[in-house]
């Protein structure tokens, strides 16, 4: 990846809220947080 193009997306999520939130729920954050509530729920 183009060292800029890096440095500008590693600022972006350190400074920008929404952006950060867009990315964890394009990898799939939110499924694993979900997961891993219903296995705490299951216990």
């Amino acid at each position: 990846m183009e060292v800029d193009l890096k440095s500008r997306m590693l600022k972006l999520l350190r400074e920008d809220e929404e952006f950060r939130y867009a990315v964890a729920g394009l990898i799939g954050l939110e499924d694993l947080h979900r997961g891993q509530a219903d296995l705490k729920s299951a216990k």
